[in-house]
């Protein structure tokens, strides 16, 4: 989020990020997303299936374990939701004009 400033009772404090090579890094390729009434819960989770045999040794389900439950206030959620659609827009215009120029796309953050 680009809040750089927070304002409370007029005063105004810088906010900056601190060591973020110092965060877990969690892997997810699932994510629920429920809310209430003040709150949005975002629950990311990993499934890994890998089958070697045929159609008959599939298990009849698969089980999402959950990695991180994260609590958002609404307005935040909002916030979010928008930098992250605004982010993901920058990624994909690099991606297709890379491959209008005919560079190998393979993206690392």
């Amino acid at each position: 989020m680009d809040n750089n400033e927070h304002k409370p009772d007029g005063v105004v404090l810088p906010v900056k990020w601190g060591d973020v090579t110092q965060a877990p890094t969690v892997y997810a390729n699932q994510l629920l997303i429920s809310h209430t009434g003040s709150e949005f819960y975002l629950v990311f989770g990993e499934i890994s299936a890998v089958f070697l045999g045929g159609k008959e040794q599939l298990p009849e389900s698969l089980e999402i374990q959950p990695r991180v439950k994260i609590a958002i206030t609404r307005e935040n959620m909002v916030a979010f939701a928008n930098v992250i659609r605004q982010n993901t827009q920058d990624f994909l215009d690099r991606v297709v004009q890379k491959q209008d120029d005919g560079v190998d796309v393979e993206e690392k953050s």
